[in-house]
């Protein structure tokens, strides 16, 4: 039977390019270049020259999913009226997801790169724009705004642990169930949620350490680890969400 259900998934081929669409699409390819980047950048062991680049392209990837990330604010909305809570603290933490994560991280994530390109432009151009954003106190705060944001991006993190928890839960009440009717189909499916929640659960594990490194980095200050260590732990966050994407488009 679990041969039968096998047999009807998609083909391999098929399954890689829906999954890779969809994490291009939301901005994780970009993410697993980036943390890539960022480990070859601080790898001594690397050619100096290569380092360079990668700290260089490193950058404007980082800028680039800034804009990619601008369908996250009306997620975040979608999410919070659509998707209901069986408990009063789910509904604390899909607050935390979707209000915090995704309208609060991302609308703060925009006006950092707003910023950041109005600051490309030549001052002497835009003198009325930079008057103006110097009165109000915004003219060098896109880095602070940015690293303020990452604690939102913590607490959604914290949020959708507790989700996923409860998803946990269910697929668990479903498996017996399942086991009972002696529905191994069902069984298989339950199965493989069970292993893109626990997928999705170290993602957000590893997300939580790069958040509070990010959310530091306020005034000019350098972090919480080195890059090296940024870069691996955001790539074992990366291919852990690749696998959970994969295996739901089996």
């Amino acid at each position: 039977m679990s041969l039968a259900v096998q047999s009807k998934g998609k083909p391999f081929l098929t399954q890689l390019c829906d999954t890779t669409n969809q994490l291009w699409g939301s901005d994780r390819v970009l993410r697993s270049l980036m943390f890539a980047l960022i480990t070859i950048a601080d790898t001594k062991a690397i050619n100096p020259e290569w380092r360079a680049l990668a700290s260089t392209f490193r950058a404007a990837i980082s800028q680039t999913r800034y804009i990619n990330r601008m369908y996250g604010t009306i997620d975040g909305a979608e999410g919070l009226l659509y998707d209901k809570s069986e408990t009063s603290l789910e509904a604390v933490a899909k607050f935390a997801v979707y209000g915090l994560g995704g309208i609060g991280y991302h609308i703060l994530e925009h006006i950092a790169l707003i910023l950041t390109i109005i600051k490309k432009c030549d001052a002497e151009k835009i003198p009325r724009v930079k008057e103006w954003l110097v009165k109000k106190g915004l003219w060098d705060q896109a880095d602070n705004i940015d690293a303020v944001a990452q604690w939102l991006w913590m607490m959604e993190c914290f949020g959708g642990i507790y989700v996923k928890y409860r998803a946990q839960m269910r697929n668990e009440v479903a498996m017996q169930k399942a086991k009972a009717d002696g529905d191994k189909i069902k069984m298989e499916q339950l199965r493989r949620e069970r292993l893109c929640n626990s997928l999705d659960i170290i993602k957000l594990l590893a997300d939580i350490p790069l958040a509070a490194h990010f959310g530091t980095q306020i005034n000019g200050h350098p972090g919480l680890f080195n890059g090296k260590t940024v870069g691996l732990v955001g790539l074992v966050g990366s291919m852990s969400q690749f696998l959970s994407r994969f295996k739901k488009n089996a």
